[in-house]
């Protein structure tokens, strides 16, 4: 094995213990906080909105904490709905449009065309030659093909970020509306909080 092989498997090694030393565990604890949707309603954060919703339905629940609770409750709903009506792919979905459908994918893609027709080229990115030849023209097709993959790829990503993001609030609003039922259940039935 040669040294720089060696070395880049030691990075590797190094890259996925990150998870297992202080600053590694912090982080991936922080995981499920990401859109902020796990974060509990409590006093700490939300106490006069607690207090302020408390007080509008006191008179319909049997006491306090049962208001607080709803409150709580209502607010967890109202955090959720809010997050799932502005999280928006439209940013993405202009950036991919602007990708795809721009002068910078067209001018790469008739690079291509001009390599593989074997025409002279206005630019070049691993060499000189403004008329490659051979394993020249092959690199200059390989680069302009891996960096169009690259693009595609980071798109593709942040298309999958977006969903899982969408998808785990979802989850998320479900969680809550339950809970919101249930609390006006526990209200209607006349239930302690």
């Amino acid at each position: 094995m040669s040294a720089k092989k060696r070395a880049s498997n030691h990075a590797n090694g190094l890259r996925l213990q990150a998870g297992r030393n202080k600053e590694g565990l912090r982080t991936a604890s922080l995981n499920a906080m990401k859109h902020g949707l796990s974060l509990p309603v409590d006093e700490v954060g939300f106490g006069k909105e607690i207090f302020q919703i408390a007080e509008l339905i006191r008179d319909e629940c049997i006491d306090l904490p049962q208001a607080r609770e709803m409150a709580r409750r209502i607010i967890d709903f109202e955090r959720n709905e809010a997050f799932l009506r502005d999280h928006n792919d439209a940013h993405l979905d202009a950036q991919m449009k602007a990708w795809f459908l721009g002068p910078h994918c067209a001018k790469l893609n008739h690079l291509l065309r001009l390599h593989r027709d074997k025409k002279k080229v206005d630019v070049a990115f691993t060499t000189s030659n403004l008329h490659p030849k051979g394993q020249e023209r092959t690199d200059e097709i390989k680069f302009i093909e891996d960096f169009m993959k690259l693009q595609e790829n980071s798109f593709l990503s942040k298309f999958r970020h977006s969903k899982r993001l969408k998808d785990s609030a979802v989850r998320y609003q479900k969680r809550s509306l339950n809970q919101l039922i249930k609390a006006v259940n526990r209200i209607a039935t006349g239930e302690g909080p």
